[in-house]
């Protein structure tokens, strides 16, 4: 009848087993294309980086909270400080 035995079994066992090969040597191909593990590799290494500023940041910013205020006529912009602007009445 119309059923499966050994050697067909076998047949499907070797197709599919190139079918997965065939896979994953085209997915590697295309990766490899497109650069997508570079990709991954350099948004990794921005988490990390931009992990350490926010630390940085925020030991910062605790630091300048507990600092007694100079003046209220001064704005800081990060390392900068300037003057507020003064309002004109005209």
């Amino acid at each position: 009848m119309g059923g499966f035995n050994g050697g067909s079994i076998i047949v499907l066992l070797i197709a599919l087993a190139i079918l997965i090969l065939v896979f994953l040597l085209v997915r590697s191909i295309l990766l490899w294309y497109w650069k997508i593990d570079t990709i991954v590799e350099n948004q990794e290494k921005q988490i990390e980086l931009l992990k350490a500023l926010n630390k940085k940041l925020g030991q910062e910013a605790q630091q300048k909270e507990s600092e007694p205020s100079d003046s209220s006529d001064k704005i800081r912009a990060g390392r900068f400080v300037m003057d507020k602007p003064k309002n004109h009445t005209e």
